[in-house]
């Protein structure tokens, strides 16, 4: 990753998910421009093919784990970055968009150049120089994205304001995240749940936002419509939804006459 892609300049704490997904996305940025830029260009002469694409399949090859990384990241926070960018999809969701759309098109490349009739050959690599600069344009457009501590859009300003809404999100910790766009919970970056019920993701989540204070459950309540009027029921529901977690460090203390309150144990 070049100097410029780096983001450990910004002010203040990157946490390390968030900043994983954010150097995924701009190492495929950078890969992806490097691909474009190889095949912009006339053809060599005697076989109408681009030049250097002898090298495609290796470029693919490449660009398809970068995608495979950067997706994988991207998932883990994508939650919060929806949340935090100006732009539908984020910019990170469009970069692996467009990288998955020049995969297809680079496989089809040589193969639509050699099926292609001589005559028409010309005419094909016409149509492929303007499905280049199209790409070109708005890699580039990602590429302003990054590495501007100024910028009102864009793959770090998606990044940064994700980090600072989890800051007044989460004021008391910072080991313990609820995603909404799945009601996974993400413990020290690793999920160890997914697909929670609304009324146990909510409590859980307000549980996060007010750590280390305890809070009762008629003010939970107040914050979440849909908690039972049955205590008893519900803190049961709680606790069989908390044995299925991938760890069993993160429990909850009910303190009478205070209220419930996050546990965090190391076993």
């Amino acid at each position: 990753m070049s100097p410029n892609n780096s983001c450990n300049d910004f002010p203040g704490s990157v946490p390390g998910d968030l900043k994983a997904a954010r150097d995924a996305v701009a190492d495929l940025v950078a890969h992806l421009l490097q691909t474009v830029d190889s095949f912009r260009g006339r053809p060599d002469c005697g076989t109408k093919l681009p030049l250097g694409i002898d090298l495609l399949p290796e470029r693919v090859r490449k660009l398809k784990s970068l995608t495979t990384q950067a997706s994988r990241n991207y998932y883990r926070v994508r939650g919060e970055l929806i949340d935090a960018s100006n732009s539908s999809p984020t910019a990170h969701q469009a970069v692996i968009e467009h990288a998955k759309t020049f995969c297809v098109f680079a496989e089809s490349l040589k193969r639509g150049s050699e099926s292609t009739e001589s005559n028409k050959k010309e005419e094909y690599w016409q149509k492929v120089q303007l499905y280049l600069a199209f790409s070109s344009l708005k890699i580039h457009s990602f590429q302003k994205g990054i590495g501007d501590q100024d910028a009102q859009t864009g793959i770090d300003y998606e990044m940064r304001r994700a980090a600072e809404k989890r800051v007044v999100k989460y004021p008391g910790q910072n080991r313990l995240r609820c995603d909404s766009s799945d009601r996974s919970i993400w413990l020290d970056d690793k999920q160890v749940a997914s697909g929670l019920e609304a009324d146990v993701f909510e409590y859980l989540e307000v549980l996060a936002a007010t750590y280390p204070e305890a809070i009762s459950l008629r003010k939970i309540r107040g914050r979440v419509q849909t908690l039972p009027e049955n205590d008893s029921r519900f803190n049961c529901k709680v606790d069989r939804a908390m044995n299925s977690f991938s760890t069993r460090q993160i429990g909850i203390e009910r303190i009478r006459g205070r209220g419930h309150v996050l546990k965090f144990t190391t076993d």
